[in-house]
């Protein structure tokens, strides 16, 4: 999924927890920490390399290290030991579902695929659709998610 389904449905789903904003920062973390090492390239770069040919080696392993399962246990675990519980529950709960979000929506592209116990494991999870194609084709998909995230909301007391 992109980066405001992420902030959007984590509000919706956490929005009565008392850590609510630490969730929605953490499930939007994942692509934060792989897209903006990107953005430094292509200003490094002054625009001469566009934005999405930028799938090196170094890319495609940040993508993976921030959408592993492991490296949210990671991240909750470091909260955990220098904040409080409540924060590696926001911290893993968000990460979580950034990475629930994206095993489904993530078939191809330049991700090809969630690896879920990456660096361990190279296996991706065997996704449904590539999120941004099915958006080109049908761009009133992006009208239902927002509907839903609502409905879940208003469902969960919102």
């Amino acid at each position: 999924m992109d980066l405001p389904s992420h902030f959007i449905w984590a509000f919706a789903l956490f929005h009565s927890q008392p850590w609510v904003w630490v969730a929605v920062v953490f499930c939007c973390v994942p692509d934060f920490l792989w897209f903006f090492p990107r953005l430094v390239k292509v200003a490094r770069h002054r625009g001469r390399v566009p934005f999405t040919d930028i799938n090196d080696m170094h890319t495609r392993h940040l993508y993976r290290t921030n959408h592993s399962i492991i490296t949210a246990a990671f991240a909750s675990l470091l909260a955990f030991l220098l904040s409080t519980p409540e924060m590696a529950i926001g911290v893993l709960a968000g990460w979580a579902l950034h990475i629930l979000m994206d095993i489904w929506t993530h078939r191809g592209g330049i991700v090809d695929g969630i690896r879920l116990f990456y660096p361990v494991s190279d296996w991706k999870f065997p996704a449904l659709i590539w999120w941004k194609e099915e958006l080109a084709k049908r761009p009133w998909i992006y009208a239902l998610n927002l509907a839903a995230a609502v409905m879940v909301f208003v469902l969960l007391g919102g």
